[in-house]
């Protein structure tokens, strides 16, 4: 079986080298341009066909038999295989850039061995009982906060999308508002606000929004008229959300307004 040649989706091209070629000194336009593709295939496959005109088939793009002639005079025939040719810089190339690949990989492997050696010999007789003990203790703490964070979460599901709908609503309050931070007892009025606003299933971008407007409108009243407009706004919202509706429920609204009306018949004087 023939070893598999190393290849790539590119290759360097040394220009200083192919320009002060003499060979490619005399060439025409067309056949310089057929020389390239061929070198090209040489790359990909290895070699080239030996026949002119199989090679002009190859190189396509209206190649003739005699461009394809003048090209293969810068190939060498295989020593193992007589209908093949193949490019001596080609394949120098191939032999450079194989032996980098191989280089890398080798080099990637050690580096990973010795990380994971370095991970199971990794040297604890440094470390006090003291110091042990408080990685232990840490670790347990971390064990239990997060024991507490799962059990919270399976008693409330809805809390971590809560807490981002007051975390947003509270931005978009500072932003409105072109301050740096909310005070400790302002932070608390707002997200008391806010989680009366997302149990009442409306956007933040709404609760934000009726902020805004109010405190554009009422900008010299005192904060708390704006606090009670807010309340207000928030109750009233509330009265008008649609509750959710089923999948079934959906499907029937829309059946129903595909249905056409029935057809109205006028009645003749007589």
């Amino acid at each position: 079986m023939a070893k598999e040649i190393f290849t790539a989706e590119w290759f360097p091209y040394y220009f200083e080298r192919f320009e002060g070629s003499d060979k490619v000194a005399v060439m025409s336009l067309a056949e310089e341009g057929a020389y390239h593709r061929a070198i090209r295939l040489a790359w990909k496959y290895g070699s080239v066909p030996a026949n002119p005109e199989m090679l002009a088939a190859k190189i396509q793009k209206r190649c003739t038999v005699k461009i394809a002639e003048k090209v293969l005079e810068c190939f060498e025939p295989m020593p193992d295989n007589p209908s093949r040719m193949w490019h001596p810089v080609v394949e120098e190339i191939r032999e450079t850039q194989e032996r980098k690949y191989l280089n890398r990989v080798k080099g990637g492997k050690a580096a990973a061995k010795g990380r994971k050696i370095s991970v199971a010999n990794k040297d604890t007789s440094s470390i006090s009982p003291a110091q042990l003990e408080q990685q232990s203790s840490s670790k347990r703490e971390r064990e239990r906060d997060l024991e507490k964070k799962e059990e919270k979460e399976k008693r409330n599901p809805a809390a971590p999308a809560r807490e981002i709908f007051i975390g947003t609503v509270q931005a978009g309050v500072v932003k409105a508002r072109n301050i740096k931070k909310l005070s400790p007892s302002e932070s608390q009025e707002w997200a008391n606000h806010a989680g009366l606003a997302f149990d009442n299933g409306f956007s933040a971008a709404d609760f934000i929004a009726c902020f805004v407007k109010i405190k554009e409108k009422y900008a010299t009243v005192r904060p708390q008229y704006v606090t009670d407009r807010i309340e207000q706004f928030v109750a009233e919202k509330a009265k008008t959300v649609s509750p959710l509706r089923t999948l079934e429920q959906v499907e029937a609204e829309q059946a129903a307004a595909r249905v056409l009306p029935p057809k109205r018949t006028m009645e003749l004087a007589g």
